[in-house]
């Protein structure tokens, strides 16, 4: 029998990061800090200079771009928004971006030629006024500090204190100094500085100061040279010696970050760990899915992400709620097909010819006991029984049944007629049942035979449960067989068409419900039959391997899309981007521990579920609105309404939403106020725009809202407020011409009609006159279309939208359309200089007389007219176009 014993302490758990490097857009792999500005960016310290990224782009800064090194190590960003950049020798000053430029400030003088501190580490205060005060702690020299008149130096001269400071803290305007002898609190508005009482009195290498729990408590947490330990209420608490990394030289930093559920990771450089509430050490490196072994900076973002920074490039982690195992991490194989576990707190995995048990703080693996010309396949697990004497029995598909001795080797149990086996159960009564390819079988005695009751039903029994005391529950691949065992009468429960019900497992609720899994999606029994089940949230067409009930009453779904959690109507889909570790769960793998871990078997191994872990984001994704492209210019959507051109009705909206928990499909809803009655929903993540198309003339404003995968929106973020203006023909002055036409027309359409009745009245008494009135009428209409003067109306552009038949002589065209749209200026004026002055005059004066230009027809000959018009202004003055006669 071959054991292999795997200590927890070596064994590493795989979880899903996020990994950046020069190939997803770093400018180097050795990125030393790492900051998040108000916006939402994260921005990264490296060796050849500065990175800034929002999720979908990144931005560089460098020598080219007002640096004076590209080596920069610390990074902070003051309340003003201002991002403060530090390189790791201080004779290089300190730099500082405004958001447009690069700013130097040079270095404090004198420094000596053989003073040439190196930083370790930087902090941010804010002065009574507000100014921000950076803290810079140096690894010889004491402490700096940065402010608008200048530099200051506090040192162990006249202090007797300490001179190496390798990490700073703040609470609010007071710094906590992590030295080579001990911590000291230094308030820099009395330039007070003390000790911390109750903390070892040795060189401390990391701080951070964690906010107060649930019970009200803070906690400082501190790192030695080989150990972690926290103050609170004035007790220090020693949690873990012997870390698993070295410092290289006495002025290392030690990054320490306390997370929210207990958990302490320390490293630096060279060795990073995690340290349990209990004060168990686990390393923290490539073999847990990190991109490199060790952390320079462990930062927390304003969703929770945390971020470590490193010599090979950053791994964000999100979520540790999936905890991972693989070959590679200590399993007998990667695909898990069983799991059981007992009453000792072992858990058993089962694999194609061997366990994995998992055992207190070791993780085992064995083969099992089988002839070497096995088939590949018949070696492999089906499934697993704890009975209710803490013994495991292991079914193989064709090597039979195996039960586990106290001293870890195995006794195979017969089973008459040699089936293949495919699992394996225990009922309520103590009876242990085994299903086979060829129907159902019983232990009797110290073997197993078939079930005399279900002797002519010899179906492939791929899972058994309980309904009640005598009743079983078998999943065949035609459907669901119930069997009632005292009066060995069998049941079978199918649908239409028969190739949907597939049956993989059922679970009986408590309700007397009872669940069937398929391979087309999850069915309940209802009468005599299988009927599709749609629970409230949740509806699956895929196979549904296994169902299982946790101890708060929800349902898990295993599938060959990942696993799905039902609680009470919300149901949440667990993938591989979640941190499960593979798609397709087996139909026996899974089991729920009472602590509510639930252990899941994957084709690519194991995902342990641990709920303390399970968190969504700190806060909702950050939302700002960007540039408005119209189909003419961008814009600006600053506080100060926009006002936009009838033409300028077609509108695309940029905007940004920075969540980093998944950035890469943040969901938004928007709407257009003043256009949309409702919101929006959109999940495409990458594209970023919104566009609105033939808007009518209006009063806009744009809102749009991001959401995080918990639910929870951000604050609503509004546009200034965009007017698009009304077409030429809906303006005020155009009505006003288009009425007085018509009056006019009226007018003479009154007056020809007043002759004719007159001429009618008349016609008999004065019909001599006839003629006459006929040679008048004549020379009415004549005068009236052959009339020498061209009238027009052009708008504020200069661009013409009126002009009677007069101007087809004056222009050489066909019909008065032609004209339509022309600049007056730029298409007929012969000089345009000589259209600007006539513009500007009349802008000026509202009105010209007899103004003389030379214009060009449509055939490109020149002309003199004189031209006198008059400007119309809307209600505020504004010029919104002009109109006039052109007599040649």
């Amino acid at each position: 029998m071959l054991w292999l014993a795997i200590p927890v302490i070596c064994l590493a758990q795989l979880y899903r990061f996020q990994i950046f490097t020069v190939q997803e857009g770093l400018p180097s792999p050795t990125v030393y800090d790492v900051a998040q500005d108000s916006l939402g960016r994260i921005w990264f310290a490296t060796r050849n200079g500065i990175a800034s990224y929002d999720g979908l782009s990144w931005q560089y800064f460098s020598t080219d771009q007002g640096l004076l090194t590209q080596e920069i190590k610390q990074l902070k960003i003051d309340r003003y928004g201002r991002l403060w950049a530090v390189p790791e020798k201080l004779v290089k000053g300190i730099f500082y971006f405004d958001g447009q430029l690069w700013v130097h400030k040079p270095p404090p003088s004198p420094l000596g030629r053989r003073n040439k501190p190196l930083v370790t580490c930087v902090q941010l205060t804010y002065s009574p006024d507000g100014a921000p005060c950076l803290w810079l702690g140096t690894d010889r020299n004491g402490l700096f500090c940065y402010r608008q008149k200048g530099w200051l130096h506090f040192s162990e001269a006249g202090t007797e204190a300490f001179s190496s400071v390798f990490d700073l803290a703040a609470r609010g305007n007071v710094l906590y100094l992590a030295t080579d002898k001990g911590v000291f609190i230094f308030d820099p508005t009395s330039r007070r500085l003390r000790p911390l009482e109750h903390c070892p009195n040795e060189s401390i290498h990391g701080i951070e100061l964690q906010a107060a729990d649930s019970t009200g408590e803070e906690r400082i947490w501190l790192a030695g040279k080989d150990w972690v330990g926290f103050l609170q209420k004035e007790h220090f608490t020693l949690l873990a010696r012997h870390l698993p990394f070295v410092l290289l030289t006495p002025f290392e930093k030690i990054a320490i970050h306390a997370t929210r559920s207990g958990d302490v990771f320390a490293g630096n450089p060279y060795g990073l760990c995690l340290i349990a509430p209990n004060g168990q050490v686990k390393p923290f490196d490539v073999e847990n899915g990190l991109v490199a072994t060790g952390a320079n900076c462990i930062f927390e973002d304003r969703e929770g992400n945390l971020w470590f920074a490193g010599l090979r490039g950053v791994s964000k982690l999100s979520t540790r709620r999936f905890a991972n195992y693989r070959r590679l991490n200590g399993l007998f194989a990667d695909e898990v097909t069983a799991i059981a576990g007992n009453s000792r707190g072992q858990v058993f995995l089962g694999h194609h010819g061997g366990l994995s048990v998992f055992q207190g703080q070791t993780l085992l693996t064995q083969r099992l006991p089988l002839p070497a010309k096995a088939r590949s396949y018949s070696d492999r697990i089906m499934d697993m029984l704890v009975d209710t004497q803490d013994r495991l029995w292991v079914v193989t598909v064709e090597q039979g049944v195996m039960r586990r001795r106290n001293n870890g080797t195995f006794e195979t149990i017969p089973v008459a007629n040699h089936p293949r086996l495919s699992c394996i159960f225990q009922d309520q009564q103590g009876r242990i049942w085994l299903g086979t390819y060829s129907g159902l079988y019983r232990l009797a005695g110290n073997r197993f035979v078939p079930e005399q009751g279900l002797a002519n039903l010899k179906k492939y029994i791929r899972t058994i449960s309980q309904a009640s005391e005598e009743t079983l529950l078998l999943a065949t691949p035609e459907g669901l067989i119930q069997y009632q065992v005292s009066t060995a009468t069998a049941k079978v429960f199918s649908c239409t068409p028969q190739r949907d019900c597939s049956v993989y497992n059922a679970l009986p609720l408590p309700n007397e419900q009872i669940l069937v899994g398929t391979r087309k999606g999850l069915y309940v029994v209802q009468g005599d039959s299988l009927a599709a089940c749609s629970l409230p949230g949740l509806s699956l067409q895929c196979p549904i391997f296994f169902i299982r009930r946790d101890n708060r009453g929800r349902l898990w779904l295993g599938t060959d899309r990942g696993v799905f959690l039902w609680d009470n109507g919300r149901t949440r889909h667990f993938t591989i981007a979640d941190g499960l570790i593979g798609m397709e769960t087996n139909r026996e793998a899974v089991y729920i521990e009472p602590s509510g871990w639930v252990w899941i078997g994957t084709d690519q191994g194991l995902s342990i579920y641990q709920p303390e872990q399970d968190r969504g984001p700190l806060a909702p994704p950050r939302i700002q609105i960007g540039p408005l492209q119209t189909s003419q210019r961008t814009l600006a959507l600053s506080g100060k309404p926009l006002e936009l051109s009838a033409g300028e009705n077609e509108l695309m909206f940029h905007f940004s939403a920075i969540s980093f928990w998944e950035e890469n499909a943040p969901q938004v809803r928007y709407r257009l106020a003043g256009y949309d009655s409702t919101w929006f929903y959109d999940r495409s993540g990458a594209t970023r725009q919104i566009r609105y198309t033939n808007l009518p003339p209006g009063r806009y404003r744009f809102e749009i809202q991001a959401s995080s995968q918990s639910g929870r929106w951000s604050p609503i973020a509004r546009s200034a407020w965009i007017q698009i203006a009304r077409p030429y023909w809906q303006t005020p002055w155009f009505l006003g011409l288009v009425i007085l036409s018509l009056i006019a027309a009226g007018a003479g359409a009154t007056s020809i009609g007043q002759q004719i009745c007159y001429r009618k009245r008349l016609e008999v008494e004065v019909a001599r006159r006839t003629a006459q009135l006929e040679r008048s009428e004549a020379r009415y209409r004549r005068l009236f279309e052959n009339t020498g003067e061209v009238v027009f109306a052009c708008d504020s552009q200069g661009l013409l939208v009126e002009i009677n038949p007069a101007a087809l002589q004056v222009f050489g065209c066909d019909r008065p359309e032609e004209l339509i749209g022309k600049h007056l200026g730029r298409n007929l004026f012969v000089d345009p200089e000589a259209y600007q002055q006539f513009h500007q005059s009349l802008q000026a004066e509202g009105s010209v007389q007899n103004w003389e230009v030379q214009i060009l027809d449509l055939r490109g000959e020149p002309r003199t007219l004189r031209i006198s018009a008059t400007a119309l202004r809307d209600q505020n003055g504004n010029l919104q176009g002009f109109s006039g006669l052109m007599r040649d």
